[in-house]
Formats: C-alpha cells, structure tokens, sequence
C-alpha cells in the first residue's frame, strides 16, 4: 500500500478517537446536568410539601425523604406527600379539658344545682373553656 493511504488511515483512526473523546465528555456532562436538575425539581417539591411544617418538621422530613429516589415529578411529590401525612398527620389540637370532657361523654352543666353560689362559678368557668 502507499504510503499516502496509511496517513489518511491514521488521520481517520485519529479524529474518530477525538470524536469518541467528545462524545464520552458530552454524555457524562449530560448525565451530570439531568441528576442536577432532578435535584433541583426534588428540592422544589420538597420546599412546596413543607411550607405548612414547623423548621424543626422540615428538618425530619428531610432526613426522612434522603432515601427516596426521584422518578418523575408526580411520582416524588406523591411520595413525598405520603411521609408527610404519616410523620405529621393533620389533627386539629383540642384543649385537655374538651378532650375529657368529650372522652367523659358527660356535660359537666348537668352535675351542679342550679341554686348554689358553685354553680354560677362553674359556669362561668364552662363559658371560658368554650370561648378558648
């Protein structure tokens, strides 16, 4: 073979190598963009999920959610939803004396006589309780 053919095989062999060279920078910078961005998006769903939390909630939920992976948008932010309503569910706090009364089943008006100077206490004792 000429020696003419072997440079123009050599110059081929060379920029397919720097072709391949690109291509290999250009997938892993691809990949390196797509986790950052899903990072981003997961950390977005994660800031919208908690605004309702206390700082120190936000703090568990986000140990809690370290462990979960980012699939797609609807799938995170409906995991994310799930670890939230089981760690902090949404019941609305009740005084202790509601609770016992309530637990009781009993209204404390029906135990006390009418006619006593302790009855007109305990009324208005009862009428400060239910205007908390």
């Amino acid at each position: 073979m000429p020696e003419e053919k072997y440079d123009v095989l050599d110059e081929l062999q060379a920029k397919s190598e720097s072709l391949q060279t690109e291509l290999d920078e250009s997938i892993t910078q691809s990949i390196e963009l797509a986790k950052e961005l899903n990072a981003l998006k997961a950390s977005s769903i994660l800031d919208e999920q908690t605004k309702d939390l206390a700082a120190t909630e936000v703090e568990k939920l986000k140990k809690l959610v370290e462990g979960v992976d980012f699939d797609s948008e609807d799938l995170y932010r409906e995991k994310v939803s799930v670890i939230k309503e089981n760690y902090f569910p949404k019941t609305p706090k009740q005084s202790p004396e509601k609770m016992l009364v309530e637990e009781s089943g009993t209204n404390p008006s029906a135990f006390i006589d009418n006619n006593s100077s302790m009855s007109r206490y305990v009324e208005t004792l009862s009428r400060t309780i239910k205007n908390r």
